[in-house]
């Protein structure tokens, strides 16, 4: 496994979470009163953020499952 690959996805994971943990937030203290809403738009946000940095490092090591076969 390539050392900088495993680096870039850690990155994304980090940066892909306190970005949308960070937009999360902002929207939540902008547009609710109630602190369970706030959470919820808080939550949404990080897993938004998360979500991408999945989907990038799917992209980055789905070269290493190319040829694998599943069995089911």
């Amino acid at each position: 496994m390539d050392e900088n690959k495993f680096d870039r996805v850690v990155e994304n994971v980090v940066r892909g979470g306190t970005y949308g943990a960070l937009a999360g937030a902002a929207a939540a203290l902008l547009l609710f009163r109630h602190p369970s809403s706030r959470s919820c738009v808080f939550t949404f946000g990080l897993g938004c953020g998360m979500g991408a940095a999945y989907s990038d490092a799917a992209k980055d090591f789905g070269a290493l499952f190319e040829g694998v076969k599943r069995e089911a």
